[in-house]
């Protein structure tokens, strides 16, 4: 019987400091693991100097935006935020076509990151 629910799972992604690391597939496991149905799933991460977006996982354009952020410097996470909010439809992400969630660190700290995963909704 599908129930309504809230869970949060904590990931813990290993990055080598500044850079950008495409997240997609460990979020849409966490979904098929916990059998959502139907609902949202929030993507964020506590910690100090790294974003969660959503884009067009493209190499032109992650070399773009790696240009933006360091003529932007510190007002660069600001600008990018710290949360993306996605649809589940049947068990998969609703991101659109070509579109990736992504941590964004400009740390420049190696590491293990904690990416906290918000699924809210109808769960099998």
């Amino acid at each position: 019987m599908p129930t309504h629910k809230l869970e949060i799972v904590t990931l813990k992604i290993g990055t080598e400091g500044y850079g950008v690391y495409d997240i997609t597939d460990n979020v849409q496991n966490e979904i098929l693991k916990r059998k959502l149905l139907k609902g949202l799933v929030t993507v964020y991460s506590p910690e100090e100097h790294v974003s969660t977006i959503l884009i067009e996982y493209e190499p032109n354009l992650l070399a773009d935006l790696e240009k933006l952020i360091k003529n932007l410097g510190g007002i660069a996470e600001a600008l990018l935020g710290k949360t993306v909010s996605i649809p589940v439809v049947d068990m998969f992400l609703d991101t659109g076509r070509f579109k990736r969630i992504v941590l964004v660190d400009i740390s420049n700290k190696g590491g293990v990151k904690k990416v906290y995963v918000a699924m809210e909704g109808v769960f099998e």
